[in-house]
């Protein structure tokens, strides 16, 4: 009888073999033999656990970033004041960039896929899951800095998390096609200009006297 410490395991064996390969051919030149092979075991068994290349495809993409998401949450939860909030945000993501290049390949074919598909479909819909909840962690932590009188009142914290997203995703993308590397400065600038955005006052309209510099 297996137990579910080995079912376990032998389900985490494939995946990693699967991120190895996705990673090395890409989705579409990955086969399952190939899987199985880099696994150690037969293509048969990896049927046991996954219905098909593309459901094991989806399941390597979310159990990548899972552990990711369950740390943040730890760590907004155990954190007081929005710009901390945001700013060790910003910081894990950050440190997280060397493994993010890692998986950056399968992040951007997983992208590439589900934009192939119905937007109802399997990969399309946990892509879109994944963003839906980068964003209500985002538009929480600009929600709680409006409350608390930290951020401006004019900002609406769904548009405001939808450009941090933006501009996050930018930045990893540049770093997995282009190979640029951001470095601490570069990143303490980018934290810097958010929190400023978020805590800075819409100027007052000035008076055609002051413009014109009469009165």
């Amino acid at each position: 009888m297996t137990s579910d410490t080995d079912t376990g395991g032998r389900r985490r064996q494939i995946l990693a073999a699967a991120l190895e390969a996705f990673d090395a051919s890409g989705y579409g030149a990955t086969t399952m033999d190939e899987v199985a092979a880099k696994a150690g075991i037969s293509k048969g068994s990896i049927y046991n656990y996954f219905q098909s290349k593309q459901d094991l495809f989806e399941h390597v993409f979310t159990d990548s970033v899972a552990p990711d998401e369950a740390q943040v949450d730890r760590m907004l939860e155990q954190t007081d004041g929005a710009a901390v909030r945001l700013l060790g945000y910003v910081d894990y993501w950050s440190e997280q960039t060397a493994r993010f290049r890692q998986v950056g390949k399968l992040v951007l074919e997983f992208w590439a896929a589900a934009a192939r598909e119905p937007q109802d479909a399997s990969l399309a819909w946990s892509l879109h899951e994944l963003h839906e909840r980068s964003m209500a962690r985002l538009g929480g932590i600009v929600a709680g800095g409006i409350e608390t009188g930290e951020f401006r009142s004019d900002l609406d914290p769904h548009v405001a998390a939808a450009l941090i997203d933006a501009a996050m995703a930018g930045i990893l993308v540049n770093q997995i096609v282009l190979g640029l590397a951001f470095d601490e400065p570069f990143i303490e600038a980018f934290k810097a200009a958010l929190i400023a955005a978020l805590r800075r006052e819409p100027s007052a309209p000035r008076s055609g006297a002051e413009e014109t510099g009469n009165g």
